[in-house]
């Protein structure tokens, strides 16, 4: 009850967060799989984003949603990194039983977009849900994801992404839920 308790709580300040206004759109594809991500900056300094992201993939018969809060940090120019806790909720397909995911990952995020490259840039992401953020049918997961990336303009980003997630589910053991290269784009508004 405590676990359900603190994820309610959690995802309730993700979702009640002040002053969030989307200005981003986010969308990556493949023959299988499509991810869309609404992202807005949270507060006047703009210090902190919120993101929400629904994921589909076909194959994997995976559909996932998720919410997460980063805190950012400018390193130098066009160097950084973000934390943060997030949200997310979903369903996994399986033939042996179908299974519920919830759960509270915690995640750290690097980019690496310098001004002497151009607009070429990398960004590289990592949410880990622990055993007691779990809930449902979900014991934990892990997410990790890496992007190439080229700014055509400040408004417009193209690029191609790995991401891989896996997970331990209740009836089905550890699993890997999703496992792609996708193409996208990234608009700014």
């Amino acid at each position: 009850m405590k676990k359900f308790l603190a994820a309610g709580v959690i995802a309730f300040a993700l979702a009640s967060t002040p002053q969030a206004q989307a200005n981003s759109f986010d969308l990556n594809l493949n023959d299988y799989s499509i991810q869309a991500k609404l992202a807005g900056p949270v507060g006047y300094q703009g210090h902190s984003e919120l993101g929400a992201r629904a994921l589909y993939n076909e194959s994997r018969k995976l559909f996932l949603t998720s919410l997460d809060l980063e805190f950012k940090a400018e390193l130098e120019e066009g160097v950084g990194m973000g934390v943060g806790p997030g949200f997310i909720a979903g369903r996994k397909r399986h033939d042996a039983a179908n299974q519920n995911i919830f759960g509270v990952p915690m995640g750290l995020r690097l980019y690496y977009y310098p001004p002497a490259l151009g607009g070429l840039g990398f960004q590289g992401k990592v949410f880990y849900t622990p055993k007691f953020l779990s809930f449902s049918d979900l014991d934990r997961m892990l997410e990790s994801r890496l992007r190439v990336g080229f700014s055509i303009s400040r408004s417009l980003q193209i690029y191609a992404e790995y991401q891989h997630m896996r997970a331990k589910l209740e009836d089905i053991g550890s699993k890997t839920v999703d496992d792609n290269f996708r193409v996208g784009f990234r608009a700014r508004f």
